[in-house]
């Protein structure tokens, strides 16, 4: 596996476990604060929504990698980053209890 498979799995799994928590979280009495994202935030829609897309973009990528692959690597750590931040501070709130 390479660093761009590797980037795309960890930016799609990180997805995943996004829509997971949102999941979780409302069923169990949380708020979804996104306007666009709360009337789905409870079904297995809200899943599709995040991650087939999340998907048709890695595989969109694929082959540009070898023309630019740097500026594609960094736009994927990006990504990464800010979903891991939006996925810790989720966990930090269902922690505390306040609003997903």
């Amino acid at each position: 596996m390479n660093n761009f498979q590797r980037l795309g799995s960890a930016l799609v799994g990180l997805q995943v476990v996004d829509g997971l928590l949102t999941m979780w979280a409302t069923n169990h009495g949380f708020a979804e604060v996104n306007p666009l994202m709360a009337p789905i935030a409870n079904s297995w829609m809200l899943l599709a929504v995040k991650v087939i897309p999340t998907i048709v973009v890695v595989l969109a990528l694929l082959p540009l990698t070898r023309r630019f692959g740097k500026v594609i690597t960094g736009g994927l750590v990006a990504g990464i980053a800010f979903l891991g931040l939006v996925v810790g501070l989720n966990i930090i709130e269902l922690i505390g209890g306040t609003s997903i």
